[in-house]
Protein backbone atom coordinates (compact mmCIF):
# COMPACT_ATOMS: atom_id res chain seq x y z
CA UNK A 1 0.00 0.00 0.00
CA UNK A 2 0.97 3.15 -1.00
CA UNK A 3 1.70 6.29 1.24
CA UNK A 4 -1.37 8.05 0.07
CA UNK A 5 -3.49 4.97 0.47
CA UNK A 6 -3.77 5.59 4.10
CA UNK A 7 -5.89 8.96 3.19
CA UNK A 8 -7.85 8.14 0.28
CA UNK A 9 -8.98 3.94 1.48
CA UNK A 10 -12.10 2.47 -0.07
CA UNK A 11 -13.46 3.13 3.60
CA UNK A 12 -13.18 7.20 3.10
CA UNK A 13 -13.94 7.30 -0.72
CA UNK A 14 -17.03 9.44 -1.11
CA UNK A 15 -18.99 7.64 -4.33
CA UNK A 16 -21.42 10.00 -6.43
CA UNK A 17 -24.05 7.98 -8.76
CA UNK A 18 -26.08 10.33 -11.70
CA UNK A 19 -29.74 9.35 -11.15
CA UNK A 20 -32.31 9.94 -14.47
CA UNK A 21 -35.51 10.93 -13.71
CA UNK A 22 -38.14 9.12 -14.85
CA UNK A 23 -40.95 11.98 -15.03
CA UNK A 24 -41.60 12.97 -18.85
CA UNK A 25 -40.63 16.37 -19.90
CA UNK A 26 -43.09 18.95 -19.02
CA UNK A 27 -43.51 21.23 -22.23
CA UNK A 28 -46.05 23.73 -22.85
CA UNK A 29 -46.79 24.17 -26.59
CA UNK A 30 -47.30 28.13 -27.05
CA UNK A 31 -45.25 29.60 -28.81
CA UNK A 32 -43.22 31.32 -26.08
CA UNK A 33 -43.94 33.75 -23.50
CA UNK A 34 -45.26 37.15 -23.90
CA UNK A 35 -43.08 40.78 -23.44
CA UNK A 36 -44.73 42.49 -20.78
CA UNK A 37 -46.48 46.01 -22.73
CA UNK A 38 -43.79 48.40 -20.50
CA UNK A 39 -40.54 47.18 -21.69
CA UNK A 40 -40.94 49.75 -24.86
CA UNK A 41 -40.71 52.14 -22.44
CA UNK A 42 -37.07 51.96 -21.90
CA UNK A 43 -36.23 52.42 -25.35
CA UNK A 44 -38.73 55.53 -25.70
CA UNK A 45 -37.95 57.48 -22.49
CA UNK A 46 -41.07 56.94 -20.90
CA UNK A 47 -40.70 54.65 -17.81
CA UNK A 48 -39.45 57.03 -14.52
CA UNK A 49 -37.99 53.72 -13.29
CA UNK A 50 -35.14 53.53 -16.37
CA UNK A 51 -35.35 57.06 -18.13
CA UNK A 52 -31.84 58.15 -16.92
CA UNK A 53 -30.44 54.95 -18.54
CA UNK A 54 -32.56 55.32 -21.80
CA UNK A 55 -29.83 57.24 -23.56
CA UNK A 56 -27.50 54.15 -23.27
CA UNK A 57 -30.43 51.67 -23.63
CA UNK A 58 -31.39 53.90 -26.61
CA UNK A 59 -28.18 53.40 -29.47
CA UNK A 60 -27.97 49.27 -28.80
CA UNK A 61 -31.46 49.17 -30.60
CA UNK A 62 -31.64 52.11 -33.04
CA UNK A 63 -28.13 51.24 -34.83
CA UNK A 64 -27.98 47.62 -35.85
CA UNK A 65 -31.79 48.08 -36.36
CA UNK A 66 -31.34 50.83 -39.27
CA UNK A 67 -27.94 48.74 -40.03
CA UNK A 68 -29.64 45.70 -40.59
CA UNK A 69 -32.24 47.83 -43.01
CA UNK A 70 -34.70 46.64 -45.61
CA UNK A 71 -34.18 43.41 -47.85
CA UNK A 72 -34.15 43.36 -51.64
CA UNK A 73 -37.03 41.71 -53.17
CA UNK A 74 -38.32 41.22 -56.65
CA UNK A 75 -41.56 42.30 -56.57
CA UNK A 76 -42.62 46.26 -56.52
CA UNK A 77 -45.16 46.44 -54.43
CA UNK A 78 -43.94 43.90 -51.53
CA UNK A 79 -40.79 46.15 -52.00
CA UNK A 80 -42.89 49.14 -51.19
CA UNK A 81 -44.32 48.17 -48.40
CA UNK A 82 -41.22 46.38 -46.72
CA UNK A 83 -39.51 50.47 -47.47
CA UNK A 84 -41.97 51.40 -45.33
CA UNK A 85 -42.72 49.02 -42.18
CA UNK A 86 -39.06 47.34 -42.09
CA UNK A 87 -37.12 49.90 -39.54
CA UNK A 88 -40.16 49.91 -37.30
CA UNK A 89 -40.02 45.73 -37.85
CA UNK A 90 -36.53 45.58 -36.83
CA UNK A 91 -36.90 48.11 -34.18
CA UNK A 92 -39.61 45.74 -32.12
CA UNK A 93 -38.06 42.65 -32.70
CA UNK A 94 -35.28 43.91 -30.95
CA UNK A 95 -37.23 45.70 -28.02
CA UNK A 96 -39.90 43.28 -27.52
CA UNK A 97 -38.39 40.06 -28.68
CA UNK A 98 -41.47 39.30 -31.59
CA UNK A 99 -42.81 41.92 -33.78
CA UNK A 100 -45.78 40.69 -35.56
CA UNK A 101 -47.38 41.48 -39.08
CA UNK A 102 -50.72 40.33 -40.73
CA UNK A 103 -50.76 41.22 -44.30
CA UNK A 104 -54.19 41.26 -45.61
CA UNK A 105 -56.87 43.50 -47.87
CA UNK A 106 -58.55 45.90 -46.05
CA UNK A 107 -62.17 46.60 -48.17
CA UNK A 108 -62.19 49.89 -46.23
CA UNK A 109 -58.88 51.55 -47.11
CA UNK A 110 -58.94 49.40 -51.13
CA UNK A 111 -55.43 48.72 -50.27
CA UNK A 112 -52.70 45.90 -48.81
CA UNK A 113 -52.43 46.68 -45.00
CA UNK A 114 -49.85 45.33 -42.82
CA UNK A 115 -51.06 45.23 -39.69
CA UNK A 116 -49.03 45.50 -36.76
CA UNK A 117 -50.24 43.85 -34.02
CA UNK A 118 -48.60 44.23 -30.41
CA UNK A 119 -47.18 40.73 -28.29
CA UNK A 120 -48.84 41.64 -25.25
CA UNK A 121 -52.14 41.47 -27.65
CA UNK A 122 -51.59 38.36 -28.01
CA UNK A 123 -50.33 37.16 -24.72
CA UNK A 124 -48.73 34.29 -23.25
CA UNK A 125 -51.56 31.92 -23.82
CA UNK A 126 -52.76 33.14 -27.62
CA UNK A 127 -51.35 30.56 -30.03
CA UNK A 128 -52.98 27.61 -30.65
CA UNK A 129 -50.39 25.17 -31.88
CA UNK A 130 -50.06 21.69 -33.23
CA UNK A 131 -48.57 19.68 -30.88
CA UNK A 132 -46.83 17.83 -33.58
CA UNK A 133 -45.41 19.62 -35.88
CA UNK A 134 -45.79 23.07 -33.52
CA UNK A 135 -46.99 25.21 -36.23
CA UNK A 136 -49.60 27.87 -35.18
CA UNK A 137 -53.09 26.88 -36.09
CA UNK A 138 -54.63 29.96 -34.59
CA UNK A 139 -53.91 32.85 -33.37
CA UNK A 140 -56.12 34.70 -30.64
CA UNK A 141 -55.98 38.79 -29.86
CA UNK A 142 -57.48 40.99 -26.71
CA UNK A 143 -57.63 44.89 -27.19
CA UNK A 144 -59.11 47.35 -25.19
CA UNK A 145 -59.48 50.13 -27.69
CA UNK A 146 -60.43 53.78 -27.47
CA UNK A 147 -61.54 56.32 -29.35
CA UNK A 148 -63.09 59.44 -29.07
CA UNK A 149 -66.44 61.62 -29.82
CA UNK A 150 -66.54 65.09 -29.15
CA UNK A 151 -64.03 64.67 -26.57
CA UNK A 152 -65.46 61.93 -24.74
CA UNK A 153 -64.11 58.50 -24.40
CA UNK A 154 -65.32 55.33 -25.77
CA UNK A 155 -64.18 52.20 -24.79
CA UNK A 156 -64.45 49.04 -26.34
CA UNK A 157 -62.38 45.28 -25.87
CA UNK A 158 -62.46 43.37 -29.33
CA UNK A 159 -61.38 39.98 -29.21
CA UNK A 160 -60.36 38.39 -32.36
CA UNK A 161 -59.86 34.59 -33.43
CA UNK A 162 -57.87 34.47 -36.64
CA UNK A 163 -57.27 30.81 -38.50
CA UNK A 164 -55.98 30.09 -41.90
CA UNK A 165 -59.72 29.20 -42.59
CA UNK A 166 -62.08 32.14 -41.20
CA UNK A 167 -61.74 35.32 -38.77
CA UNK A 168 -64.10 35.92 -35.75
CA UNK A 169 -64.30 39.52 -34.76
CA UNK A 170 -66.16 40.17 -31.31
CA UNK A 171 -66.85 43.51 -29.45
CA UNK A 172 -67.71 44.51 -26.27
CA UNK A 173 -68.41 47.67 -24.53
CA UNK A 174 -69.29 51.22 -26.51
CA UNK A 175 -69.44 48.77 -29.99
CA UNK A 176 -70.96 45.71 -29.55
CA UNK A 177 -71.14 43.24 -32.32
CA UNK A 178 -69.49 39.78 -33.75
CA UNK A 179 -68.46 38.76 -36.74
CA UNK A 180 -67.37 35.83 -38.57
CA UNK A 181 -65.67 36.19 -42.51
CA UNK A 182 -63.88 33.77 -44.55
CA UNK A 183 -60.07 34.22 -44.24
CA UNK A 184 -59.63 34.60 -48.20
CA UNK A 185 -55.93 34.30 -48.53
CA UNK A 186 -55.52 31.54 -45.51
CA UNK A 187 -52.89 33.67 -44.00
CA UNK A 188 -52.02 34.28 -40.33
CA UNK A 189 -49.63 36.72 -38.46
CA UNK A 190 -46.28 36.51 -38.64
CA UNK A 191 -43.62 36.43 -36.10
CA UNK A 192 -40.60 38.60 -36.79
CA UNK A 193 -38.47 36.89 -33.41
CA UNK A 194 -35.28 38.01 -32.26
CA UNK A 195 -33.25 35.52 -30.19
CA UNK A 196 -35.79 32.94 -30.15
CA UNK A 197 -35.31 29.53 -28.28
CA UNK A 198 -36.16 26.04 -30.27
CA UNK A 199 -40.11 25.28 -30.61
CA UNK A 200 -40.65 28.62 -30.36
CA UNK A 201 -41.90 31.63 -32.30
CA UNK A 202 -41.80 34.34 -29.79
CA UNK A 203 -38.25 35.42 -29.46
CA UNK A 204 -36.04 37.59 -26.56
CA UNK A 205 -36.06 41.11 -25.97
CA UNK A 206 -32.35 42.68 -25.78
CA UNK A 207 -32.82 44.21 -22.92
CA UNK A 208 -34.10 41.40 -20.91
CA UNK A 209 -30.56 40.01 -19.81
CA UNK A 210 -29.71 43.61 -18.69
CA UNK A 211 -33.04 44.85 -17.24
CA UNK A 212 -32.15 45.19 -13.83
CA UNK A 213 -28.58 46.98 -14.89
CA UNK A 214 -30.05 49.49 -16.41
CA UNK A 215 -32.78 50.22 -13.79
CA UNK A 216 -29.40 49.90 -11.35
CA UNK A 217 -27.88 52.89 -13.27
CA UNK A 218 -30.73 54.91 -13.46
CA UNK A 219 -30.79 55.09 -9.53
CA UNK A 220 -27.29 55.67 -9.18
CA UNK A 221 -26.91 58.35 -11.49
CA UNK A 222 -30.73 60.31 -10.48
CA UNK A 223 -28.62 60.05 -6.92
CA UNK A 224 -25.29 61.55 -7.97
CA UNK A 225 -27.00 63.98 -9.67
CA UNK A 226 -29.65 64.82 -7.11
CA UNK A 227 -26.59 65.32 -4.79
CA UNK A 228 -24.86 67.96 -7.44
CA UNK A 229 -28.26 69.40 -8.14
CA UNK A 230 -28.99 69.99 -4.35
CA UNK A 231 -25.28 70.44 -2.94
CA UNK A 232 -23.39 73.68 -3.66
CA UNK A 233 -19.53 73.77 -2.01
CA UNK A 234 -18.94 75.56 1.55
CA UNK A 235 -16.11 77.09 3.15
CA UNK A 236 -14.38 76.10 5.74
CA UNK A 237 -12.54 78.89 7.43
CA UNK A 238 -10.07 77.89 10.75
CA UNK A 239 -9.07 81.21 12.06
CA UNK A 240 -8.63 82.72 15.72
CA UNK A 241 -9.57 85.90 15.47
CA UNK A 242 -13.08 85.68 13.12
CA UNK A 243 -14.09 89.16 13.83
CA UNK A 244 -10.81 90.12 12.73
CA UNK A 245 -11.08 88.06 9.18
CA UNK A 246 -14.28 89.22 8.76
CA UNK A 247 -13.60 92.60 9.12
CA UNK A 248 -10.73 92.20 6.18
CA UNK A 249 -13.09 90.23 3.71
CA UNK A 250 -16.87 91.23 3.96
CA UNK A 251 -18.20 93.75 1.06
CA UNK A 252 -20.40 96.44 1.45
CA UNK A 253 -23.26 94.76 2.80
CA UNK A 254 -21.23 93.38 5.60
CA UNK A 255 -21.26 90.11 3.85
CA UNK A 256 -18.22 87.41 3.40
CA UNK A 257 -18.00 86.64 -0.31
CA UNK A 258 -14.53 85.19 -0.42
CA UNK A 259 -15.52 83.56 -3.68
CA UNK A 260 -15.87 87.04 -5.57
CA UNK A 261 -12.76 88.56 -3.81
CA UNK A 262 -9.78 88.91 -5.89
CA UNK A 263 -7.74 88.71 -2.75
CA UNK A 264 -8.31 87.14 0.72
CA UNK A 265 -6.46 88.84 3.77
CA UNK A 266 -5.35 85.73 6.45
CA UNK A 267 -3.79 85.99 9.40
CA UNK A 268 -0.71 83.25 10.18
CA UNK A 269 -2.53 80.47 11.34
CA UNK A 270 -5.85 80.92 9.23
CA UNK A 271 -6.93 78.68 6.36
CA UNK A 272 -9.81 78.67 4.01
CA UNK A 273 -10.95 75.66 2.03
CA UNK A 274 -13.66 73.48 0.28
CA UNK A 275 -16.10 71.45 1.65
CA UNK A 276 -16.77 69.10 -1.52
CA UNK A 277 -18.32 66.02 -2.38
CA UNK A 278 -16.11 64.25 -5.25
CA UNK A 279 -15.20 61.16 -3.43
CA UNK A 280 -19.18 60.37 -3.16
CA UNK A 281 -19.82 61.56 -6.67
CA UNK A 282 -17.04 59.66 -7.73
CA UNK A 283 -18.05 56.60 -6.17
CA UNK A 284 -21.16 56.66 -8.06
CA UNK A 285 -19.53 57.71 -11.09
CA UNK A 286 -17.31 54.31 -11.07
CA UNK A 287 -20.38 52.26 -10.51
CA UNK A 288 -22.33 53.76 -13.45
CA UNK A 289 -19.34 53.14 -15.60
CA UNK A 290 -18.92 49.55 -14.35
CA UNK A 291 -22.57 48.82 -15.19
CA UNK A 292 -22.23 50.16 -18.45
CA UNK A 293 -19.51 47.75 -18.83
CA UNK A 294 -21.26 44.35 -17.17
CA UNK A 295 -24.47 45.65 -19.46
CA UNK A 296 -22.78 45.10 -22.56
CA UNK A 297 -20.73 41.75 -21.14
CA UNK A 298 -24.40 40.28 -20.38
CA UNK A 299 -26.29 41.80 -23.32
CA UNK A 300 -24.29 40.30 -25.93
CA UNK A 301 -24.59 43.29 -28.31
CA UNK A 302 -21.01 44.43 -29.63
CA UNK A 303 -19.38 47.25 -27.48
CA UNK A 304 -19.41 49.43 -30.85
CA UNK A 305 -23.11 50.22 -30.96
CA UNK A 306 -22.73 51.84 -27.41
CA UNK A 307 -20.65 55.23 -28.08
CA UNK A 308 -17.05 56.17 -27.88
CA UNK A 309 -15.34 53.60 -28.93
CA UNK A 310 -13.03 54.86 -31.29
CA UNK A 311 -9.41 56.38 -30.63
CA UNK A 312 -8.26 57.74 -33.54
CA UNK A 313 -7.58 55.39 -35.33
CA UNK A 314 -9.60 52.26 -37.12
CA UNK A 315 -6.64 49.72 -35.92
CA UNK A 316 -7.99 50.53 -32.44
CA UNK A 317 -11.93 49.15 -33.14
CA UNK A 318 -11.45 46.90 -35.86
CA UNK A 319 -12.46 43.60 -33.60
CA UNK A 320 -15.34 45.53 -32.46
CA UNK A 321 -16.40 46.47 -36.28
CA UNK A 322 -15.79 42.77 -37.11
CA UNK A 323 -18.35 42.30 -34.42
CA UNK A 324 -20.36 44.29 -34.91
CA UNK A 325 -21.13 43.09 -38.80
CA UNK A 326 -21.49 39.86 -37.95
CA UNK A 327 -24.34 40.94 -35.38
CA UNK A 328 -26.19 42.48 -38.00
CA UNK A 329 -26.04 39.39 -40.26
CA UNK A 330 -27.11 37.40 -37.77
CA UNK A 331 -30.09 39.47 -37.51
CA UNK A 332 -30.95 39.74 -41.20
CA UNK A 333 -30.28 35.60 -40.96
CA UNK A 334 -33.02 35.38 -38.04
CA UNK A 335 -35.39 37.74 -39.90
CA UNK A 336 -35.29 36.43 -43.19
CA UNK A 337 -37.61 33.79 -43.39
CA UNK A 338 -40.16 36.00 -41.91
CA UNK A 339 -39.91 38.82 -44.07
CA UNK A 340 -39.63 36.36 -47.20
CA UNK A 341 -43.23 34.97 -45.90
CA UNK A 342 -44.86 39.35 -45.83
CA UNK A 343 -42.94 39.56 -49.35
CA UNK A 344 -45.04 36.58 -50.53
CA UNK A 345 -47.97 37.27 -48.84
CA UNK A 346 -48.10 41.14 -50.13
CA UNK A 347 -47.41 40.14 -53.74
CA UNK A 348 -50.30 37.16 -53.84
CA UNK A 349 -52.75 39.84 -52.78
CA UNK A 350 -51.07 42.30 -55.17
CA UNK A 351 -51.65 39.42 -57.73
CA UNK A 352 -55.27 38.91 -56.84
CA UNK A 353 -56.81 41.70 -56.61
CA UNK A 354 -55.32 43.14 -59.61
CA UNK A 355 -56.48 40.03 -61.56
CA UNK A 356 -53.19 38.95 -62.55
CA UNK A 357 -51.95 34.98 -62.38
CA UNK A 358 -50.37 33.49 -59.21
CA UNK A 359 -46.68 35.36 -58.59
CA UNK A 360 -43.55 33.02 -58.60
CA UNK A 361 -42.03 32.97 -54.99
CA UNK A 362 -40.43 36.25 -54.11
CA UNK A 363 -36.61 36.04 -54.11
CA UNK A 364 -35.04 37.78 -51.13
CA UNK A 365 -31.25 39.40 -50.45
CA UNK A 366 -30.13 41.48 -48.28
CA UNK A 367 -27.06 43.19 -49.73
CA UNK A 368 -27.47 43.10 -53.51
CA UNK A 369 -27.95 46.74 -53.92
CA UNK A 370 -27.80 45.75 -57.92
CA UNK A 371 -31.26 44.32 -57.82
CA UNK A 372 -33.27 46.91 -56.42
CA UNK A 373 -34.83 49.92 -58.38
CA UNK A 374 -33.17 53.43 -58.06
CA UNK A 375 -35.99 54.17 -55.72
CA UNK A 376 -35.14 51.91 -53.36
CA UNK A 377 -31.17 52.13 -53.73
CA UNK A 378 -32.16 55.40 -52.49
CA UNK A 379 -34.19 54.46 -49.79
CA UNK A 380 -31.82 51.86 -48.21
CA UNK A 381 -28.89 54.04 -48.30
CA UNK A 382 -30.95 56.77 -47.02
CA UNK A 383 -31.69 54.61 -43.95
CA UNK A 384 -28.16 53.15 -43.50
CA UNK A 385 -26.44 56.87 -43.67
CA UNK A 386 -28.61 57.44 -40.45
CA UNK A 387 -26.95 54.82 -38.60
CA UNK A 388 -23.27 55.40 -39.75
CA UNK A 389 -23.98 58.77 -38.87
CA UNK A 390 -24.49 57.73 -35.28
CA UNK A 391 -21.65 55.57 -34.83
CA UNK A 392 -19.62 58.28 -36.62
CA UNK A 393 -20.86 61.44 -34.44
CA UNK A 394 -20.95 59.68 -31.11
CA UNK A 395 -17.76 58.08 -31.46
CA UNK A 396 -18.17 54.54 -32.39
CA UNK A 397 -15.86 54.47 -35.62
CA UNK A 398 -13.65 56.27 -37.69
CA UNK A 399 -13.98 57.71 -41.30
CA UNK A 400 -12.05 54.42 -42.33
CA UNK A 401 -14.02 51.80 -39.80
CA UNK A 402 -16.96 53.42 -41.31
CA UNK A 403 -16.21 52.42 -44.93
CA UNK A 404 -15.05 49.30 -43.81
CA UNK A 405 -18.17 48.49 -42.10
CA UNK A 406 -20.57 49.90 -45.13
CA UNK A 407 -18.51 47.77 -47.85
CA UNK A 408 -18.64 44.79 -45.78
CA UNK A 409 -22.96 45.31 -44.89
CA UNK A 410 -23.62 46.95 -48.58
CA UNK A 411 -20.66 45.55 -51.01
CA UNK A 412 -22.83 47.75 -53.70
CA UNK A 413 -22.71 51.00 -51.72
CA UNK A 414 -21.44 53.30 -54.16
CA UNK A 415 -18.43 54.56 -52.34
CA UNK A 416 -14.97 53.37 -52.94
CA UNK A 417 -12.83 55.78 -50.48
CA UNK A 418 -12.93 56.96 -47.18
CA UNK A 419 -13.87 60.73 -48.96
CA UNK A 420 -16.61 59.31 -51.44
CA UNK A 421 -18.30 57.72 -48.10
CA UNK A 422 -17.86 60.87 -45.86
CA UNK A 423 -19.65 63.42 -49.02
CA UNK A 424 -21.84 61.19 -49.56
CA UNK A 425 -23.46 60.87 -46.23
CA UNK A 426 -23.69 64.32 -45.48
CA UNK A 427 -25.45 64.83 -49.20
CA UNK A 428 -28.07 61.94 -48.51
CA UNK A 429 -28.96 63.14 -45.01
CA UNK A 430 -28.79 66.88 -45.88
CA UNK A 431 -30.71 66.68 -48.64
CA UNK A 432 -32.77 63.10 -49.19
CA UNK A 433 -36.28 63.22 -47.82
CA UNK A 434 -38.71 59.95 -48.33
CA UNK A 435 -42.17 60.18 -48.98
CA UNK A 436 -43.98 57.98 -46.97
CA UNK A 437 -46.51 56.41 -48.47
CA UNK A 438 -48.06 54.95 -45.64
CA UNK A 439 -48.83 57.83 -43.08
CA UNK A 440 -48.92 60.12 -46.34
CA UNK A 441 -45.99 62.12 -44.56
CA UNK A 442 -42.17 62.97 -45.44
CA UNK A 443 -39.55 61.50 -43.29
CA UNK A 444 -36.06 63.30 -43.29
CA UNK A 445 -32.76 61.87 -42.58
CA UNK A 446 -30.60 63.31 -39.62
CA UNK A 447 -29.34 66.98 -40.62
CA UNK A 448 -26.04 67.22 -39.08
CA UNK A 449 -24.74 70.69 -37.83
CA UNK A 450 -21.35 72.43 -38.65
CA UNK A 451 -20.24 71.00 -35.79
CA UNK A 452 -20.40 67.59 -36.36
CA UNK A 453 -17.66 65.16 -37.38
CA UNK A 454 -19.37 65.08 -41.21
Amino acid sequence: MSFFDNFFSKKNAVSTTEKTSHMPLRRTEAGGEAIKPEISDIFRGKSDKYNLAAGFAYPFISIPARLAGCPVVDNAKAQEILLDTSETINKTSMINGTAWRWARWSDKLQQIVVEEIADAAIGSEGLDCDPDTGEILAVHTCEEITTYADGQPLVSERKRKITRNEITIEWRGYKTEKTVTRNSFGFLPIPFAHDYWEGDWRGTSVYSRIIRLLRDNHEIRRNRDQILAQYRPKFIIKTDDYLNFKKNNTDEKGEIKIFDNDIVVMGKDDTVEYLIVSDVVASHTAAIEDNRKEIIMAGGMPEIFGGMLATGNYASTDAQITMGIEYVNSLRRQWTKAYGELANQIATIDAFVNLQSSPAPVTLTWDNLTMASEDTKARIINTYAGAISQLLTNGSVTPDGALFLTKALLPDYPADTTDDLMSGLKKTLTEFTIPSRAQGTFETGEVLDEGDIL
